[in-house]
């Protein structure tokens, strides 16, 4: 956990026994119990909703491709991180070819 979640990081997860520890590390860790309710009751802000629906539409993009190499997954996510900032009237060609443009140009 150490190496990919950064000091002072807010984890929002549900109250699953495995995270309990999380509460321990260099972080903030919100917890929504689901068999009381869907929001935390502090904040409604927090909730797994959220969290839930874009690991889904990762996993089912992922799948789509008939097939995951564990080695890529990095480069996955940030595709698909990416696509989702895509506007449905942007061409990729253009969007991908103007972001590169902004951060890598020319010397």
């Amino acid at each position: 956990m150490r190496q990919y979640i950064r000091p002072g990081t807010t984890v929002i997860s549900d109250c699953w026994r495995g995270y309990r520890r999380l509460s321990r590390e260099n972080h903030t860790h919100l917890r929504v119990n689901h068999s009381i309710n869907f929001l935390h009751p502090d904040d409604p802000e927090v909730h797994m909703q959220s969290v839930e629906s874009l690991w889904a539409q990762v996993k089912r993009r992922n799948k789509a491709r008939c097939g995951t190499r564990r080695s890529e997954l990095d480069s996955y996510f940030c595709e698909f991180m990416w696509r989702r900032r895509v506007r449905p009237n942007e061409d990729p060609f253009d969007k991908i070819l103007g972001d590169i443009a902004t951060y890598w140009a020319p010397v």
